[in-house]
């Protein structure tokens, strides 16, 4: 994720997964920032959010999905393929 152009580390992001349909929902992400002038971890917490009018790329091949704001705040998101090894008989 990018917030104003600049990238947010992973760990600064509050959730690493969401359950949504990006086509149809409003993603909303928290995210934390170092407070200025602190030295000690002691963080701001935002949230961002994305609408559905602000996807600007879909490839369903790779399953990824590319939102984009006016703010220049940019959202990749992958879909997450889950094995599932159950059988029925």
């Amino acid at each position: 994720m990018q917030i104003a152009g600049k990238d947010v580390p992973a760990e600064d992001v509050e959730d690493d997964e969401i359950k949504c349909n990006p086509i149809s929902d409003k993603i909303s992400i928290s995210y934390k920032l170092p407070k200025p002038d602190t030295t000690d971890d002691d963080y701001n917490w935002f949230t961002v959010s994305f609408e559905t009018s602000e996807l600007k790329h879909v490839d369903a091949k790779t399953g990824t999905f590319v939102f984009l704001t006016e703010d220049n705040d940019r959202l990749l998101l992958t879909k997450k393929i889950e094995q599932h090894f159950e059988y029925a008989f």
